[in-house]
């Protein structure tokens, strides 16, 4: 998944990327090999500047065994509903949703949202990532694309079964008259995997098959402006001739 629409994904002079293919193996599948691999340097796609490498590369060669992982169903109810609105303000309850764990516990790796209303992406900042009302990732700001991503693979939130609220705060710095709402767009954006057999989990939505969970939009109120006399604004007699005398003091 590369969180955005064109499936493409700059990646700057110098540094690195981890691609990452997963598959999901059909239930009724057991006793079958599968690897993947890249066959030659013309599988690859860039826009500019060329592919080397030793090819073909692939990955282990992996047997289907049957089991029963563990699971995350989550609720198609995702909090803010509707239409609310808000003044800037921090700690804002941006994305909540309820999501029961079943069969074992998960260790909860990853999560990615993407903020879909008319509001800058700088007015925006400060995001936690809570569990059960624990605070379990942080981040400062959306990518360029809108996207927030709380990474929590170097060490997993172990997830209890049972259901677990999962809760992201925003500061909202400003935004006059502007929207937001933050959507949980494809399936690959929760990424949680099984304690005892280490694969990941398919997530799910009230029991079937997964679909976003994207808030109601949420309108930052319009501005105002409040002048108002202040308590030690000077009074009585002006010397004449006299310069430079305050007349007045104002608070906005």
């Amino acid at each position: 998944n590369f969180n955005n629409s064109s499936g493409i994904f700059t990646v700057a002079a110098g540094t690195a990327k981890v691609i990452t293919a997963k598959v999901q193996v059909a239930g009724s599948t057991s006793g079958q090999t599968v690897g993947i691999a890249i066959n030659a340097a013309a599988d690859v796609t860039l826009n500019s500047g060329t592919v080397s490498g030793t090819f073909p590369v692939s990955g282990n060669n992996m047997s289907i065994a049957t089991a029963t992982l563990a699971t995350i169903d989550m609720s198609a109810t995702v909090t803010p509903s509707g239409s609310p609105t808000t003044d800037p303000v921090n700690d804002f309850v941006s994305w909540q949703n309820t999501i029961t764990v079943g069969e074992r516990a998960v260790n909860f790796k990853s999560l990615i949202l993407r903020e879909i209303g008319s509001i800058a992406y700088t007015d925006l900042s400060n995001f936690k990532l809570y569990a059960d009302s624990i605070q379990i990732a942080s981040a400062t700001s959306l990518d360029s694309n809108g996207y927030v991503t709380f990474d929590l693979t170097a060490t997993p939130k172990k997830l209890e079964t049972g259901a677990r609220t999962l809760k992201i705060t925003t500061d909202i710095i400003g935004g006059s008259s502007r929207n937001l709402s933050f959507s949980l767009r494809n399936v690959s954006d929760i990424v949680a995997s099984d304690t005892e057999y280490g694969s990941d989990i398919v997530a799910t939505t009230a029991a079937s098959s997964f679909s976003s969970a994207t808030t109601g939009t949420v309108t930052v109120n319009a501005g105002t402006l409040q002048v108002a006399k202040a308590t030690d604004s000077p009074s009585g007699n002006l010397a004449l001739d006299a310069t430079n005398v305050s007349l007045a003091k104002f608070k906005f």
